[in-house]
């Protein structure tokens, strides 16, 4: 059942799936296929139970479906078979079902060239029919209605023949594979085709690749004699060059006075005395004229246009068991009768001008599917619009559910999860292509016309749709969300993926040319999470959930870092700092370029250590937005290696995740399964990492990047509540157009997640006046509503108020070019915590007397989040900074307690690897952050030689800027001795130091506090709660259960990374399976272990199972 809409789409309002019993048929090439009484007990099915006439088969043909938004759309589709022997009623043993399926690779008329062409699916090699019984009567072969008139007799038809292997991707990337390789010894093929109208006209057809740094020619022979040749040009052997040149070849010869039934087909690669030079096959393909007769296998007929409307074939060799069909419509064959009773089989059309298709056989030489299956009933089509769609394997549709609650839930969104396979079925006839999923996103869409917001793809996908490489297994290949992959497939350029193509709604899109006038826009946003496994999907989802759930009082979500890399004319670094300067009255914009840091020469060559420091902590200690640009590949940035794979997998700041935005060649491929990209990599590391990416999947200028790069900070700083990931890369993706340079940027994230930017904003109650050195300052702000500017009176909760001084200006050292100069807030004056009530907050210190005493603009950064942590707001507000306050008299230092971990530490006292530094700091007239002032920075020197600068360290205590705290994380230290000196000032330039010594000593053993196995005895589900003393690290849980003897019988095995203290686990009766025993005593061992430093725990116990 349809409903209509504008053109290029039906709406279905039901699937024929939606009820009934259904069998699912594979096949692998066209032609007649049967099901008889012994496959239908193969299948399951009692033949005698089955009411013939209510046998009915379904499907969509064999072709991919078309591209263009333009081409109509429907669901399965009944074809009419003849059911031999249903007359009376029953299914007898000698009854069979007949019916024309169309295999995935298919031959059709170009009616522009009059000639037949060829078109290998690059989706599936499988085909798929629908058979169903017993709820109404099917469609059945109609005869044909004899023409009585007659015209030209014709005597044969056309047929078209082909080989194309596909065996090769060069690139690993783009649709096109290719074939044999050829060496320069020639490659032969052999046709059969007997019967060809000797002297008729044979269209020869050939392509290849080739590949040379030399010229170089491909030789095409038909049975010996030369057809032509084609020569190729050359290629370079850069990077980023053409991998190979397309030589295509059509040419017109004759056939032999006697044709030979068989016909041999050659090409030779002459590679011009370069020995390496490539060369693949793509295909040969012949064209020729047949007697229309009759064969000892199934034959189609081709019947190209006449110059006549009526037209009357006539066979030779006639057959009593032969049968003809008329299968242009190949879900709706007619049998054709002879017309001629006493001579050679004839019958006459009488739409002759048009192309024809029949196809002959007998009974016996019918297909039989190659294999079948049970399809439960569904009916996605009928689903109500939602705002946000899921489409994933059903290997993990539990987790892709569990995450729609939560939208549900938390963002109040309409949701709807459905699985690629139930898309294939109701919209691709059970096949696997890209395009059915766009059609369903689209029927979806055209319900409710701007409803559906979001698309999310839940699981990975791959270049080599169907595993011709043979690297996947058949679940894996299975369990993947397929990607849009180019057309052009030899140059890395300009090759691409992308699930841009997902998000097409309008009619007049979907060809997506590959040039800047194929250009589309989205109407949707779309996602990914590349996730490969029920364990990576549950790992996504959890952080996906603590990312929106997480009560945060950090200002790290205002925070936007701008790696750059060095080189090229600082073209990157400049790139950065004009998307920083672009976002700055938004976001704390802060510049991370490698060319500000020493380098050092190592065996890997140039590194940039203070790089990979900075962007470890960035993650560790929080950022909205970590943003790369610059030179990178799959596994990471920078010919400096400033994030390297080690960075990746040890990377953490689960409470904290950035969003990853890079600008550089690969770093977010995820459709080579035999590559996991760094972008991939830190998505889905159950450690932390990040929380989502906006990646290239393909090499990309630094141009269109920049363009790219540029939408996405001017969506990014639209206002707005309710604006989600989503709507930002559709925003992003619209305003920058550039033909195929940009299609391979791609979100690697959820599309309804909303970026972790502050929901309302911050505004000055009253413009402050200038904060001037020394002076008691008292600043006021509203939280506000960035929808209707009223000041939102229900915002309770607590602010981060951190104040600056003038930006100040740093240089690049000049390390690959000339040096540079760039500015920023860098200088803090304030640091502290506020509390707001009813929307209001003031902030109240002493300004220090090291600032910068010329006039100008400052800057305040603020981020406020409410007590129950449903809304947060942020804002960078601008202040005057400059001129001092009168001179007060303050000559007393700040006074400080500091310690190693926790408050009973003393002096020399032994802490592990990585101890924390807290310091308690007094002061009438607070803290100086300044880095204004040479030398009064807040330092820690390490044993007198290495001195740490600590000023981001420190916070002042919730409305006191009197008093505050330093919190500072040692790494990794080694065992041994050390001295700590730390040192401070005040905002009247007092200065106090405290000294304390302290040994590392390599932490003891992992240890089990406290463990419980319940219910004991237990039924079915059991359950475990444990204690250990690690928290925050990663362990690893194993539970074995064995018999008294020692014999296990099952082991349980649980990752936790930043793990809690306390952890619980339930193993459910199917889990634990049917090898665990009733009424025999057990024994269980839960073991704990360390992932840092392998040491472990346990505990054992008995354990028995009861009934």
């Amino acid at each position: 059942m349809y409903l209509g809409i504008s053109p290029g789409i039906s709406l279905v309002a039901q699937s024929v799936l939606a009820s009934g019993e259904w069998y699912k048929l594979a096949v692998t090439q066209t032609g007649i296929h049967k099901i008889d009484a012994a496959m239908l007990r193969q299948m399951g099915v009692a033949p005698a139970t089955i009411d013939p006439a209510q046998i009915r088969v379904f499907g969509t043909g064999g072709a991919m479906l078309p591209q263009s938004n333009q081409a109509p759309v429907a669901g399965l589709t009944e074809s009419a078979i003849l059911v031999q022997g249903e007359e009376d009623g029953r299914f007898d043993n000698s009854d069979v079902i007949y019916f024309y399926a169309e295999g995935p690779h298919v031959i059709s008329y170009d009616s522009a060239k009059a000639e037949l062409r060829h078109q290998i699916n690059y989706y599936s090699d499988t085909s798929y029919y629908f058979l169903n019984f017993g709820q109404k009567a099917g469609l059945r072969i109609r005869n044909e209605n004899p023409v009585v008139a007659s015209g030209k007799v014709i005597n044969f038809f056309d047929d078209y023949w082909y080989h194309e292997q596909d065996a090769s991707n060069l690139l690993k990337s783009g649709r096109e594979w290719w074939g044999e390789y050829l060496s320069s010894a020639p490659l032969t093929v052999e046709a059969e085709l007997p019967g060809v109208l000797p002297a008729s006209e044979i269209k020869f057809r050939s392509s290849a690749i080739a590949a040379g740094q030399v010229n170089t020619r491909f030789v095409w022979q038909l049975n010996g004699e030369t057809a032509g040749e084609t020569a190729v040009g050359t290629v370079g052997a850069g990077t980023y060059d053409v991998k190979a040149l397309r030589s295509d070849y059509t040419t017109a010869l004759t056939a032999p006075s006697n044709p030979s039934s068989v016909f041999r087909l050659s090409v030779t690669h002459n590679k011009n005395g370069q020995a390496a030079a490539q060369g693949y096959l793509n295909y040969f393909a012949l064209q020729v004229k047949r007697q229309l007769r009759f064969d000892e296998k199934q034959q189609i007929y081709y019947l190209l246009p006449q110059s006549t409307d009526i037209a009357t074939y006539q066979f030779t060799d006639p057959s009593a068991e032969w049968n003809l069909w008329n299968v242009s419509n190949a879900a709706r064959p007619a049998s054709v009768s002879n017309q001629n009773t006493s001579g050679p089989f004839t019958f006459t059309r009488k739409d002759g001008r048009k192309p024809a298709r029949y196809i002959g056989f007998r009974g016996d030489q019918a297909f039989a599917p190659v294999s079948w299956k049970p399809v439960a009933s569904q009916d996605i089509a009928s689903a109500e619009t939602p705002d946000l769609l899921i489409i994933t394997p059903a290997a993990w549709e539990s987790e892709a559910k569990r995450l729609a609650a939560f939208r549900s839930s938390r963002n109040n969104l309409k949701t709807l999860v459905v699985t690629t396979r139930q898309v294939y079925h109701e919209f691709a006839g059970g096949r696997p292509d890209v395009t059915a999923i766009r059609n369903y996103v689209r029927h979806l869409y055209s319900k409710s016309p701007g409803k559906l917001r979001y698309l999310l793809l839940f699981g990975d996908a791959s270049f080599d749709y169907k595993n011709l490489t043979k690297s996947q297994t058949p679940s894996q290949n299975a369990n993947w969300v397929p990607v849009y992959e180019s057309r052009e497939s030899l140059n890395p350029v300009y090759t691409y993926s992308s699930d841009d193509y997902f998000g097409f709604m309008e009619p007049n899109e979907g060809e997506w040319s590959e040039q800047a006038a194929g250009d589309h826009t989205l109407e949707i946003g779309v996602g990914r999470l590349p996730v490969k496994s029920l364990a990576e999907a549950k790992v996504v989802v959890d952080k996906l959930i603590r990312y929106e759930a997480l009560s945060s009082e950090g200002s790290w979500k205002n925070i936007v870092r701008f790696i750059a890399d060095d080189g090229d004319g600082n073209i990157h670094q400049r790139h950065a700092d004009q998307l920083a300067s672009l976002i700055e009255n938004d976001f704390s914009s802060k510049r991370i370029f490698i060319d500000q840091y020493p380098q050092t020469t190592t065996p890997e060559g140039q590194k940039a250590p203070e790089v990979n420091r900075q962007i470890r902590n960035a993650i560790d200690n929080g950022t909205l937005i970590i943003n790369y640009t610059g030179h990178g590949g799959v596994g990471g940035w920078a010919e400096e290696q400033v994030l390297t794979l080690s960075d990746m997998l040890s990377a953490r700041g689960m409470n904290n995740l950035p969003l990853l935005f890079t600008a550089t060649c690969d770093f977010g491929r995820y459709d080579d399964p035999g590559t996991v990209s760094g972008a991939e990599t830190m998505v889905l590391s159950p450690k932390g990492a990040a929380i989502g990416a906006i990646s290239t999947t393909r090499p990309v200028f630094s141009s269109t990047n920049f363009t790219l790069s540029k939408a996405f900070y001017e969506a990014l700083i639209t206002k707005g509540e309710g604006r989600l990931m989503g709507d930002l890369i559709r925003e992003t993706k619209n305003k920058a157009l550039v033909g195929s340079l940009n299609r391979n940027f791609t979100l690697l994230g959820d599309p309804s997640m909303r970026l972790g930017s502050g929901q309302k904003g911050i505004r000055w109650l009253q413009a402050p006046e200038t904060l001037r050195a020394l002076q008691k300052v008292s600043l006021t702000g509203e939280v506000f509503s960035n929808v209707n500017s009223q000041r939102d009176t229900q915002f309770n909760g607590k602010a981060r108020v951190v104040i600056y001084d003038k930006q100040v200006q740093f240089e690049t050292l000049g390390n690959e070019g000339n040096p540079e100069s760039y500015s920023e807030f860098r200088s803090r004056l304030f640091d502290g915590v506020v509390t707001v009530k009813d929307g209001v907050f003031t902030c109240q210190f002493v300004m220090p007397k090291d600032i910068d005493y010329r006039a100008g603009p400052g800057r305040a950064n603020v981020y406020a989040v409410r007590n129950d942590s449903t809304a947060d707001a942020s804002a960078q507000l601008t202040l005057t900074v400059g001129g001092s306050a009168a001179l007060l008299v303050d000559n007393t230092p700040p006074e400080i307690s500091a310690y190693m971990d926790k408050p009973a530490f003393r002096s020399g006292d032994r802490v592990d690897t990585s101890p924390v530094l807290i310091a308690h700091i007094e002061d009438d007239n607070g803290v100086s952050l300044s880095a204004t002032g040479i030398g009064h920075d807040i330092t820690l020197t390490l044993n007198d030689t290495l001195t740490i600068v600590l000023n981001e360290y420190f916070t002042a205590d919730l409305d006191n800027y009197r008093a505050g705290t330093i919190r500072y994380p040692f790494d990794n230290l080694p065992a041994g001795e050390y001295n700590v000196r730390l040192k401070m000032w005040d905002t009247y330039t007092n200065f106090s130091e405290s000294s304390f010594g302290f040994q590392v000593v390599k932490p003891g053993g992992i240890r089990l506090n406290a463990a419980k196995v319940f219910p004991n005895p237990f039924i079915n589900d059991l359950s475990f709660e444990l204690n250990h003393d690690r928290a925050n690290e990663d362990v690893e849980l194993i539970l074995n259960i064995l018999l008294v003897n020692g014999q296990r019988l099952g082991t349980f095995k649980w990752s936790y990374y930043n793990s809690e203290a306390n952890i619980k686990e339930t193993l459910s009766a199917q889990q634990l399976g049917s090898g665990v025993p009733y009424h025999v005593p057990l024994v269980y061992q839960l073991l704990i272990r360390s992932l840092k430093d392998s040491t472990f725990d346990q505990k054992s116990g008995k354990l028995i199972r009861s009934q």
